[in-house]
Order: structure tokens, then C-alpha cells, then sequence
């Protein structure tokens, strides 16, 4: 009976650590790079569930373009790799599991160019003319909040420019 005791407890000893250090998260790892092959530095990626307690994670790529989220909920997330000059990439259905390390690869494509064209034209000015005019329409006038005691049209000539 001593014997059975003793081995019951030498098992139950061996196998508690393993129960107290069990994980329930798992990890996202991965690189980012160009279409080149160089890594790039500074993208954000963001991981976003619909399980996901407390919003979107993100992180920035290190100087080799590495980047990790340590401890993720197991489940399903979408990935978003976004830098400046770059289409940013999205990327469904990316799979975390329990106590296990998910590694992917980013390809960023080609850079964005973009162009833009202002044009303008200068405003006709006519610097012979120096006089101003302002009109006021009858539902300016009925709606206009000015002193509602003893309001007149006269009382809103002060809002023309030029009238004191």
C-alpha cells in the first residue's frame, strides 16, 4: 500500500509544473520586406479580431524588418502592413493557436508614385474699383439673430463692411 502512495505521488509531483505553466495565448511572428527582398524598417502591422478583448494590436517592424506579438488570443486575425509610400497590404484568416508560434512573410509591393496637379486661376481683380456692396435677402433679414428688442433693417447695416 506504501508503495502505490509513493508513486502516486512522485507522479503527481512530476506532472504539477506542466499544469501551472500552461499558456493560453500563442504568437504571431514575421518579416517584412520589399519586392526586392530587402527588409524594411517601420511598417506598422496591425492585428485586428472580432474575438480580440480590447481592440486592434500593433506593432513597428524592427531594423530587419522582424516584428512579433508576443500573446495573442488563439483564433483568427486580419494582418494590415501599412508604410508611408507603399500600398499597404491586408491579409485575412491569419491562424493563431494555443501555445504555438505563427511565422509569416510580408511582401510589400512596388511604391506608390503619385502626382499632383494644382491649377489655378487668379481671381479678376479690378484695382480701379474700390467701392463694396453687400445684399441681404429677406430670410436673412426674418432669421437674422440681431437684438431681437426693437429689431430693424437698419440694425443690420453694421454687419456690411465698411459701416460703422
Amino acid at each position: 500500500m506504501k508503495r502505490v502512495s509513493l508513486w502516486s505521488v512522485l507522479l503527481a509531483a512530476l506532472t504539477a509544473p506542466s499544469l501551472f505553466a500552461a499558456s493560453t495565448t500563442g504568437q504571431l511572428k514575421g518579416k517584412v520586406s520589399d519586392a526586392t527582398g530587402a527588409a524594411l524598417p517601420g511598417v506598422t502591422i496591425t492585428v485586428t479580431s472580432p474575438t480580440q478583448i480590447g481592440g486592434p494590436k500593433l506593432v513597428v517592424t524592427e531594423a530587419d524588418g522582424s516584428f512579433a506579438f508576443p500573446a495573442l488570443t488563439p483564433g483568427e486575425y486580419k494582418l494590415t502592413a501599412n508604410l508611408e509610400a507603399f500600398v499597404p497590404l491586408e491579409r485575412e484568416g491569419v491562424q493563431v493557436r494555443l501555445d504555438r508560434t505563427t511565422e509569416i512573410e510580408i511582401t510589400l509591393g512596388q511604391p506608390t508614385t503619385e502626382t499632383i496637379e494644382v491649377t489655378a486661376e487668379a481671381p479678376v481683380v479690378d484695382p480701379e474699383q474700390v467701392g463694396t456692396a453687400q445684399t441681404f435677402t429677406q430670410q436673412y433679414l426674418e432669421h437674422a439673430a440681431i437684438g431681437s428688442a426693437n429689431r430693424s433693417y437698419q440694425s443690420v447695416l453694421t454687419q456690411t463692411g465698411g459701416v460703422t
